[in-house]
C-alpha cells in the first residue's frame, strides 16, 4: 500500500479522509462547507476531508477551481472514488473517532482502504 492509498470514514462523527500524495499539509482550503482539501507548501493536494456523508466528491469542478493538473485530477478521482465507496459502505461499520498520534486513526471497526 501506498501513503496516498490511506482513507477513512467514520461514520459515527461523519468524517472521513482520502490520502491524494505523500506531501506534507502545509494549508486548508475549504471547498464547501463539507468538503475540505488539504494542500503541500507548493499548493498540490495532499488529501480530501468530508465533513459528513457528502452527496457527490466533484473533482472535476475542484480540479478547475484550483488548477490542478491531469495527474493530479486523475489522482484526485481515485482518492474520490474510495472515499465514496467507504460512505456508501454499510453504516453498520463505525469507528469510535480515537486518534493514535503514531499509527494515525486507531480503531478495529473503522473501515478503511
Amino acid at each position: 500500500m501506498h501513503p496516498e492509498d490511506t482513507t477513512y470514514f467514520d461514520a459515527n462523527f461523519g468524517v472521513g479522509y482520502a490520502k491524494v500524495s505523500g506531501g506534507e499539509v502545509a494549508r486548508t482550503l475549504e471547498y464547501s462547507e463539507s468538503i475540505v482539501l488539504d494542500m503541500d507548501s507548493s499548493d498540490r493536494l495532499v488529501g480530501i476531508e468530508v465533513l459528513g456523508r457528502v452527496p457527490s466528491l466533484p473533482v472535476q469542478e475542484m480540479a478547475q477551481k484550483f488548477s490542478w493538473g491531469p495527474s493530479t485530477v486523475a489522482r484526485a478521482a481515485e482518492a474520490a472514488r474510495r472515499l465514496r465507496s467507504l460512505m456508501d459502505a454499510s453504516s453498520s461499520v463505525s469507528g469510535d473517532g480515537v486518534i493514535n498520534q503514531v499509527n494515525g486513526w486507531s480503531n478495529p471497526g473503522l473501515v478503511t482502504t
